[in-house]
C-alpha cells in the first residue's frame, strides 16, 4: 500500500484502509496530542514510537539480546526516562486530567493480550491445566458468578476481557465515575492482570524473554503499577524470584 502524501484526518483513517500501526509508522514522532484528541490513541501512538525507536531493527535487536551489556541497560534506562514522561503526562502537552493513569492502564492491558496471543502453541489446556506462578502460587478465576478453577489459558483470557469490559463502564467515565471507586478498580485489575506475567514467567519462559525483549512490557507494568501504589513491592516477580533474578527483567 502506498503511503498518503500528507497526515490523514485522524478521524478517516479506516475508510482510506489504513491500520493504526501505518498511521503511527507515518506520523513523525513529534506528533502532538491536538492531532488525536484522544487520550488512548495518543498513548498508543507515543508507545510505538518509542518502542521503534529503542527495540526495533537489527542494532537495536543485537544490543537487548545481550544480557551482560552495559549498552543494553543503558538503553533500557533510557527507554523507561522516557516512558516516565508518558506515565505523568508531563511534556507532551496533554491537558490535566485524573484519569490519565487508567488510559495508561487500559493501553497496558492491549499489550497484555498481544503477550497472551503469543501462548497458543505452548500454554493450553492439557500442558497448564490450572492457572498458576510459581509452583506455590494458584488462582481461581473471579470471572464467573462464583470464582472457579481454570486452564491457565481460560484464566488469562477472561480476567483480560473482564478488565477492558471494566474499563468500558461508567467506573472509569470522567463524566460519571467516583475518583475514589475508580482507583480502587484499577489496582485491583492491576493486581488480577499481574498474575499473567506470573504464569508466564515461571512456566513459558522463552516466550516471556523474547516479548519483554521486543516490548519492556513487563518493565513498564511494574513501573506503572510502583508509581501508583497499585501491588506490594512483595508481590513483584523480582520478590518471588529473589537473588538469582534474571538480567532481561
Amino acid at each position: 500500500m502506498e503511503q498518503p502524501t500528507s497526515t490523514p484526518d485522524i478521524s478517516d483513517i479506516w475508510y482510506q484502509g489504513i491500520t493504526q500501526d501505518e498511521l503511527f509508522e507515518h506520523l513523525p514522532e513529534e506528533t502532538e496530542y491536538n492531532y488525536f484528541q484522544n487520550e488512548q490513541l495518543f498513548i498508543e501512538f507515543k508507545i510505538f514510537k518509542l518502542i521503534q525507536k529503542h527495540l526495533r531493527g537489527e542494532q537495536n535487536t543485537r544490543i537487548m539480546n545481550n544480557y551482560q551489556s552495559k549498552d543494553r541497560e543503558q538503553k533500557c534506562d533510557l527507554f523507561m526516562r522516557e516512558y516516565d514522561d508518558i506515565l505523568s503526562g508531563k511534556s507532551l502537552g496533554v491537558p490535566e486530567n485524573k484519569y490519565w493513569p487508567y488510559f495508561i492502564l487500559r493501553s497496558l492491558l492491549v499489550e497484555i493480550q498481544q503477550l497472551v496471543c503469543t501462548l497458543s502453541k505452548v500454554c493450553t489446556n492439557e500442558t497448564c491445566p490450572i492457572m498458576k506462578a510459581a509452583a506455590q502460587w494458584t488462582f481461581l478465576c473471579a470471572s464467573h458468578t462464583k470464582p472457579q478453577q481454570c486452564c491457565a489459558i481460560d484464566y488469562m483470557t477472561h480476567t483480560l476481557d473482564t478488565s477492558i469490559t471494566i474499563f468500558n463502564t461508567r467506573v472509569f467515565n470522567p463524566a460519571e465515575a467516583n475518583p475514589n471507586k475508580a482507583q480502587q478498580h484499577a489496582a485491583q485489575v492491576a493486581r488480577r492482570i499481574y498474575r499473567v506475567f506470573g504464569h508466564v514467567y515461571f512456566n513459558h519462559e522463552q516466550q516471556f524473554k523474547a516479548f519483554e525483549n521486543a516490548t519492556l512490557l513487563h518493565r513498564r507494568f511494574e513501573a506503572f503499577v510502583k508509581k501508583h501504589n497499585y501491588m506490594e513491592a512483595s508481590n513483584l516477580l523480582k520478590a518471588m524470584i529473589g537473588p538469582n533474578e534474571p538480567n532481561y527483567l
